[in-house]
């Protein structure tokens, strides 16, 4: 519920941007550029935070799993949502001011959120191959099949 309300508030933001900045004005191309680098980092960022993740110990917990699903997860909502809000300042930063700056980085933004962070069955089989790589168990998998182990 957490990752929709991350989604939820770039939406809400994207409305209030267009009452703040109404005009229909297409940012220069070096900025929609340099906005769209930065979601790249950010995926990039992401991805590589859950490459880099600790695996759970063999003989892990429910509770140790939740706690290591959170550590691993809301860091990646937060670098993924991080380039909308960098569009909603440079919005405000640029002397043409529209809500059209803003949407730029944050409807890639929303597919990219949607793609790797929702948590559908890919994103938790991507956790779970990462935190039991050691012969741990986290029971990502189980439930996912629904399966007993």
């Amino acid at each position: 519920m957490l990752t929709f309300a991350f989604m939820g508030a770039l939406v809400m933001l994207a409305v209030v941007a267009y009452f703040v900045a109404p005009d229909v004005v297409l940012p220069p191309v070096w900025v929609s550029l340099a906005l769209l680098g930065v979601l790249v980092v950010a995926i990039g960022l992401s991805e590589l935070l859950l490459r880099r993740a600790t695996p759970l110990p063999p003989n892990a917990t429910g509770g140790q799993t939740f706690q290591a699903v959170q550590a691993l997860h809301l860091p990646r909502m937060a670098v993924l949502e991080a380039p909308a809000l960098i569009g909603l300042v440079t919005m405000f930063a640029l002397p043409d001011q529209s809500f059209v700056t803003y949407l730029v980085p944050a409807v890639p933004t929303l597919i990219a959120m949607g793609l790797l962070v929702v948590p559908h069955r890919a994103t938790l089989e991507r956790y779970a191959k990462v935190l039991d790589g050691t012969g741990a168990h986290s029971g990502l998998a189980d439930w996912l099949t629904g399966s007993t182990r």
